[in-house]
Formats: structure tokens, sequence, C-alpha cells
């Protein structure tokens, strides 16, 4: 069965115990057998789901030797459905609850109860999604996680750092970057790219910055960190220190320039 199947099953709450036995653990399923509480590795994985691509945690299902998923039930469902909401609304335990109602339900199956959690993903001005106070923590059960396969590992500071800096009211890559205009662009690259008048190619090259996500002004003056990592002078770049994009631009600007960027404003 497909995760997006998996997904499909959840928001019709029609998991059913012989679903579970197709599924197998991977970077968005986890199970937990949790049979009379909730076990405190849930919010490493509810945080690393919530930083990642979301997933299914499902209560009340083991694993076996052959990586089979099996329902062994928990013992009392309402409760641990309690528990969880209480506990996920609680700031001590975690930051913030990515959460819906319809997200947590209590399935029936002949082995027992067992509780499917849908953890969606966090939107980026909330992340990270850490467990304790600490988002830097690298305790057991305490900080920031990310999922990889079927674990959950924790965030290295420069990955927390950035999931805070990139959930600022203006990202990095949303801002226009000061002090460099249309001088630091270099006019050959341009004019060999876009085989067209400076003007127009600056209105392209001004349009690049919009397609890939960032602000374009009406100003051809003022350009985003996309513009000149492909199209900037490599000195003044490297000297306008503002510019983000500059520690990527060795590395992406072959890549970028092979993508046919014209063919996107044509005919518009």
């Amino acid at each position: 069965m497909a995760n997006s199947d998996v997904i499909e099953l959840i928001s019709l709450a029609s998991l059913s115990e012989s679903d579970v036995r197709l599924l197998r653990e991977d970077n968005c399923i986890e199970a937990k057998k949790a049979k009379d509480k909730l076990p405190d590795s849930l919010w490493d994985t509810y945080s690393a789901f919530a930083n990642s691509d979301g997933g299914l945690i499902l209560l009340g299902v083991s694993e076996n030797s052959r990586r089979e998923l099996n329902v062994t039930g928990v013992t009392d469902a309402e409760k641990l459905k309690r528990d969880f909401w209480n506990t996920v609304n609680d700031r001590s335990k975690v930051n913030a609850t990515v959460l819906s109602d319809q997200d947590v339900v209590i399935r029936h199956g002949s082995s027992g109860d067992f509780i499917v959690i849908h953890v969606p993903r966090a939107g980026r001005e909330i992340m990270p999604i850490y467990v304790g106070a600490d988002p830097f923590s690298r305790e057991q059960h305490r900080g920031t996680f990310r999922r990889n396969n079927e674990g959950d590992y924790h965030c290295d500071r420069d990955e927390v750092k950035a999931m805070f800096r990139d959930g600022s009211d203006t990202p990095q890559d949303l801002r226009i970057v000061e002090d460099l205009g249309s001088a630091a662009l270099d006019s050959g690259t341009i004019a060999s790219y876009c085989g067209n008048s400076q003007i127009i190619s600056l209105t392209i090259v001004k349009k690049l910055d919009s397609i890939v996500g960032m602000i374009a002004l009406p100003l051809l003056t003022e350009f985003g960190p996309a513009t000149y990592m492909i199209f900037g002078s490599q000195y003044m770049v490297g000297c306008g220190r503002r510019c983000r994009a500059h520690s990527v631009w060795t590395e992406k600007r072959d890549v970028w320039m092979k993508i046919p960027w014209k063919s996107l404003f044509a005919r518009r």
C-alpha cells in the first residue's frame, strides 16, 4: 500500500487491522506498542514527522522480526487519546500543536483497539517543532528531531538555526539583497543567456526572482538572492556580505544556468 493511500485511509477514518499488516515502518510510518501509556519516544517521532514530511504514528501496533506490523492493542484507547491531547497541548512538553481533531482516530480490530495519529508537516512559520524547553538539546527525548528512513534523529545546531531563520516573518530567501543593485550583475552573462537587449534581459532576470519564489519589485535596480547567484558578478557578489546566496554561488550557478528560464516567459 502506497503512503499516499494510507493518508487517504486515515482521512476517511477507515484504516483497518488488515491494512496495518500491509504497512512497513519507513520515513512516514511509525509503530509503537503503547499498551498502557504513551511512550516517551512518541514525542521524538511527533517532532521528527512535523519537521520532515509528516507521517502516521500507530499506537497499539508492534513490529516483528520480519518487519511486519501487527495490531497488539491498547488497554484503554480513550484514556490514551485524552493523554495524547493533554500532552501535545502542554507547552512544557512540545512547543506547538500541528494537529486538528480529525488527525487522531481510534480504530477497532479483532486483536484490540489501536490509535492512528496523523502528524502533518509543520508550516515553516512554526518550525522547528521540538520536545522540552530547549530546541538545541541533545538529551534523550529532548530537542528537535528529523525523520530519516525508519529513525528519528536529533537535528544539529545549524539545522535548528536554519529552521528558525526560515520561519521569520521575512525569510532570507525572500529578502531583497541590499547595497548591490544591477551593478553587481554580470552583463556578459545576462546577454549571452538572454540573447536580447539589456532592458529585456533585465526584465527576464527580474521575473526570475518571482518564478523561484523571491520578491519581485517594480524597480529593475533591486534583486533577490537567486538573481545574484545565477547572473551576479562573482567578485561583487563575493564582496556583498548580505547575500546569503554567495555561499552556493560556484556550485549552483552551472546547474541553474541550464534551466530554460526564457521558456517560462514565452508568449506571456
